[in-house]
């Protein structure tokens, strides 16, 4: 049996279909991006309407403090672990002084709004992870722990450059 009529490609009607989906993929595509709205709206500004950034802030300098009556500090290195003997000035230290050397260190120093003193230990650099701070009192270079982040818990002071032993300083 033979068809009277031939098929000749795609109907009309299938085509008008196609039209209306991509036109309805397309409006929805949109709709969901326009939805969606900027993250973050950037307004550029011409050159002479900028405002100004604000002037960078150097960082805090310490400042050595005197004490109202001065102290010398010493280092007992003949232990494994140094020990830091503070004495009020003109007085002996308590033990025999052969074991004993004075580091100039400051007594007393403001650094981050605290005023720092030091405590009774000393460490090596080796025992305890330090960072340097970048600043530096009465020309000794201030350590922090190497994960402590400003305003640090406590702070440390090289007796002497190269010597790897620290005082440290806590503050008051």
């Amino acid at each position: 049996m033979e068809y009277p009529y031939a098929r000749r490609g795609t109907p009309p009607w299938a085509w008008v279909l196609i039209v209306l989906v991509a036109l309805i993929l397309v409006f929805v595509i949109w709709w969901a991006i326009a939805a969606q709205g900027p993250e973050q709206t950037v307004v550029v500004l011409p050159k002479e309407e900028r405002p100004a950034a604000p002037p960078e802030q150097p960082p805090e300098q310490p400042v050595v403090v005197e004490r109202e009556r001065p102290v010398n500090i010493y280092i007992e290195r003949e232990q494994p672990r140094p020990n830091v003997i503070i004495v009020p000035q003109g007085e002996q230290p308590p033990e025999a002084r052969e074991r004993l050397r004075q580091v100039d260190l400051p007594s007393r120093f403001r650094f981050q709004g605290k005023t720092w003193e030091p405590a009774d230990q000393a460490v090596s650099i080796e025992d305890v992870d330090l960072k340097d701070t970048g600043t530096s009192v009465d020309g000794n270079i201030i350590y922090a722990e190497r994960d402590d982040q400003p305003p640090y818990e406590d702070l440390y002071l090289e007796t002497e450059p190269g010597s790897g032993i620290c005082v440290k300083y806590t503050s008051t």
